[in-house]
């Protein structure tokens, strides 16, 4: 395996956490205020190695094709 095929795997994963835990947030799925925090950590966690795995990629000669 290359590279780019991990980080492409990686980002998809990323990704669809981040759309799990946002639609959960727009849905008011959360129970208690710690929950609610945790998930926007987590958003915020996922944000920043999403952005950090592109600009490798983009240092690399890679690019982001989704």
């Amino acid at each position: 395996m290359d590279d780019f095929y991990i980080s492409d795997k990686v980002l998809r994963l990323i990704r669809e956490r981040l759309e799990e835990l946002q639609l959960s947030m727009m849905a008011g799925n959360f129970i208690s205020l710690e929950d609610y925090r945790s998930a926007v950590g987590e958003v915020r966690g996922l944000t920043f190695i999403e952005g950090y795995i592109i600009k490798l990629r983009e240092k690399s000669g890679e690019s982001d094709n989704d």
